[in-house]
């Protein structure tokens, strides 16, 4: 009995999260009520108020939600990217996508007060986020030999992140497109990466000459 109660109160809350998430994307962060996030979710308020007591706790939880979801989601992407380049351009790219689905910039645009207040206190914390998902995946990219020798991992992590941690701030873009995740996580993982990966090595045939001249002038 205690078991079913339970599991009946993650599903009762997810479906709250669902709800709240689906009210902030369509009305935005200044206009969604916990009256809205009941009528979508078809619960009553003081159910909602059993499980957040406040519109602020909702918020927290569905933070700590998206923030699960990017952690497993970037786990992933590490186990099936070919290359660190790689695995930045899926990450980008699904933060791409997430702004798109949550439409933030339309939000931003309509002068949403509370969106943008979200966004600049969440920022430290985005891009420390970002950070403990990238690590591992450099130390992995060290290992396989891609990072060019001496890049200090933790520097590097904190550079990529600031840059992962920027897209849903972005308003408009005039070289690639916004409104298209792939083109923006080859975008920002062309740049970001840009100066750690190591120097690809010569053609043989380049290194042969090469030796043959300093075999000359020796």
């Amino acid at each position: 009995m205690r078991q079913f109660a339970e599991e009946s109160g993650r599903a009762t809350e997810r479906r709250i999260l669902d709800a709240a998430i689906e009210c902030f994307t369509r009305f935005g962060n200044d206009k969604t009520t916990l009256t809205d996030v009941a009528r979508t979710a078809g619960l009553s308020r003081q159910t909602i108020y059993r499980y957040f007591p406040d519109r602020a706790a909702l918020l927290e939880a569905v933070d700590r939600f998206e923030e699960d979801n990017m952690r497993t989601a970037a786990a992933q992407l590490g186990a099936d990217s070919a290359s660190f380049e790689d695995f930045i351009a899926s990450l980008a790219a699904r933060e791409a996508a997430e702004t798109r689905r949550y439409r933030t910039r339309h939000h931003l645009a309509a002068r949403d007060r509370g969106l943008f207040h979200s966004l600049f206190l969440s920022q430290s914390r985005s891009i420390e986020r970002f950070s403990m998902v990238i690590r591992p995946q450099l130390v992995a990219a060290a290992d396989r030999g891609e990072l060019r020798p001496g890049l200090d991992i933790d520097q590097a992590a904190e550079w990529i992140a600031i840059a992962l941690a920027g897209i849903n701030r972005l308003a408009r873009a005039s070289t690639f497109d916004l409104d298209d995740p792939d083109e923006v996580g080859r975008f920002v993982a062309s740049h970001a990466c840009h100066g750690l990966m190591a120097l690809p090595s010569p053609p043989a045939h380049r290194r042969q000459r090469a030796w043959a001249t300093h075999d000359k002038e020796a």
